[in-house]
């Protein structure tokens, strides 16, 4: 019997544009849909108020930029209310209070795929690969780790050297994009980091800096 430990997916193991819906990946996309039931008092507020709730002239820009502008902007929102915003006097988010409430009556799959999710922050990341219909290889900033990051669509988009802050999540042992995102030229990094920097020191808890993170580069 070999006791090899098992290798996590290659960006090369599957053809261009064939990714499998593992199960954790279907998994995650359950519990996206219970949280945003359980979120859904504060969609409706974000929604009535996104530029008063996220980030000031962000109405107009979901307004007047498309489709795609308006789906992403509202994904990035979506993924804020859920993962980010603290939602009482201990800092907790709607994900946090989920897990509390409802992680007896999960399925173990699904337990496992929300504890990985809630512990996960956005975080800054160069391009440093693109292979086009499969995904990235990424540099965190923050300490230099490598990612094979599976994400068809914005392989096609970003180029090598752009600046990206996003969320990695673990699904089928392959790292995947949360749907959140942010991308900015190479130009652009020392103002990206001074600004994560700006919000760190600022903060008087991580839960402060993490909810401040996301509205603060989306107004960048």
């Amino acid at each position: 019997m070999s006791c090899a430990k098992k290798q996590a997916p290659s960006l090369f193991d599957f053809p261009e544009d064939g990714w499998p819906l593992g199960p954790e990946f279907l998994a995650k996309e359950k519990l996206l849909e219970t949280l945003t039931g359980f979120a859904r008092g504060q969609l409706a507020e974000c929604m009535a108020d996104p530029d008063g709730m996220f980030c000031p002239g962000i109405k107009e820009a979901i307004e007047k930029g498309g489709d795609s502008m308006h789906d992403m902007l509202w994904i990035n929102i979506m993924d804020w209310l859920l993962f980010d915003r603290a939602v009482d006097d201990e800092g907790r988010t709607n994900a946090d209070l989920y897990w509390i409430r409802k992680r007896m009556f999960l399925p173990g799959l699904q337990k496992k795929v929300l504890a990985m999710m809630r512990m996960t922050k956005m975080e800054l990341f160069e391009i440093r690969a693109v292979y086009p219909g499969r995904g990235f290889e990424l540099k965190r900033l923050a300490d230099g780790a490598m990612f094979q990051v599976i994400e068809m669509k914005a392989s096609r988009s970003l180029s090598r050297w752009t600046i990206l802050a996003s969320r990695l999540w673990v699904l089928d042992d392959a790292y995947r994009l949360s749907g959140s995102m942010y991308w900015f030229p190479p130009r652009e990094r020392p103002h990206v980091l001074a600004m994560q920097k700006k919000i760190m020191r600022a903060a008087d808890a991580p839960s402060e800096s993490r909810e401040r993170f996301s509205p603060e580069i989306c107004r960048m």
